[in-house]
């Protein structure tokens, strides 16, 4: 099948509802609202997310539930475009789509870990569809977590985690969840063989770049908060890249001290991501979402009958849902929090 004829409808579709995300304009609505309150009367008057809020009142959502349904609304929308493509291609949808069920495995596992009820652990999960590969209910039932590692034998995702199932209680989850992660890209890298070269590369560039940015500030938290050692933190980095090979993250895991990381980041596009200063921590994720937002913007720019308007889109329905989580509930607790406006201004 010619990529005229792949692309062209799903294209079209996309382009039309890439015209629907939130506006620069909007945007600064938002963050200048006065309350928690005024901000989702914005989303429900002013937005496309009108559909969504109605018939909910503000005060009636929990932390965390206002999340969920945006997630859960989103990947409705993203599921319909899993129409558009069969053999190979409808493939590659469902792999992409393991992002979303890999994020509800570790809401199920720390949720376990910490003891919550079946009830609470339900109105967090997001990704419940014909897409699914894992049986929910059976991994609810669960009595703990290691129960729940248990219970993934036969899935994609034991034997990246399975090793660390005797561990988590005296190591916590950071080493788990990024075992979880590197089982998607492992998915995704072994997959994109099967493509033509033109999708190939565009999906290892954008995967590689999403991976370089997880593993400047893997190996950063894995070295200030974990203690991890070198060895450690190359082998639970993720080997998709753009820039950082193999010989650069080496180098990366095995610095003496943080002048030499900052070092090797200065002659790539990476270095803004960790602050030289220890008191802006806080904005690392922020400027993860504006680099990779950045990167996709001259995908989502051109009108090539190719994969990069497909994945730049999935992409940026993930960073519109985070950014506007973070002004919401910073508008929920703390309107005047200047620490969290840098962060959000930032990230945008």
């Amino acid at each position: 099948m010619g990529n005229i004829i792949r692309y062209g409808a799903v294209n079209t579709k996309i382009k039309a509802m890439q015209g629907k995300l939130l506006t620069e304009e909007q945007y600064k609505k938002l963050i200048s609202a006065n309350s928690y309150e005024e901000c989702i009367r914005i989303l429900k008057e002013e937005t496309n997310y009108s559909e969504l809020f109605q018939g909910i009142p503000a005060d009636s959502m929990r932390r965390g539930h206002f999340e969920v349904i945006l997630k859960r609304y989103h990947i409705k929308k993203l599921y319909k475009l899993s129409h558009y493509f069969n053999g190979e291609y409808k493939k590659l949808i469902k792999i992409l789509f393991m992002r979303y069920e890999i994020e509800d495995i570790k809401v199920i596992i720390r949720s376990k870990y910490v003891n919550r009820s079946r009830e609470d652990i339900e109105d967090m999960l997001t990704f419940k569809s014909p897409l699914t590969t894992i049986d929910y209910d059976y991994l609810l039932s669960s009595n703990s977590a290691e129960e729940v590692i248990q219970r993934l034998k036969g899935t994609i995702y034991y034997r990246h985690i399975k090793e660390l199932e005797d561990r988590i209680r005296n190591e916590g989850l950071f080493r788990l969840e990024n075992n979880l992660d590197f089982a998607y890209y492992s998915s995704l890298r072994k997959f994109i063989k099967k493509l033509n070269n033109e999708d190939k590369k565009i999906i290892s560039d954008i995967t590689g770049f999403e991976a370089d940015l997880l593993n400047v500030t893997a190996i950063y938290r894995g070295r200030k908060y974990y203690d991890m050692s070198p060895e450690e933190m190359y082998n639970y980095t993720i080997y998709d890249y753009y820039k950082l090979n193999p010989e650069i993250l080496k180098k990366m895991c095995y610095v003496k001290n943080f002048n030499e990381y900052y070092e090797i980041l200065k002659d790539l596009p990476y270095k803004q991501i960790i602050p030289m200063n220890e008191n802006s921590d806080f904005l690392i994720e922020a400027y993860e979402r504006a680099s990779l937002k950045k990167f996709l913007s001259k995908y989502l720019a051109s009108s090539k009958q190719n994969i990069s308007i497909v994945i730049s889109y999935f992409y940026l329905l993930q960073i519109e849902i985070q950014n506007i989580v973070s002004i919401v509930e910073n508008k929920r607790y703390d309107s005047h929090n200047n620490e969290m406006n840098k962060f959000i201004t930032t990230a945008l």
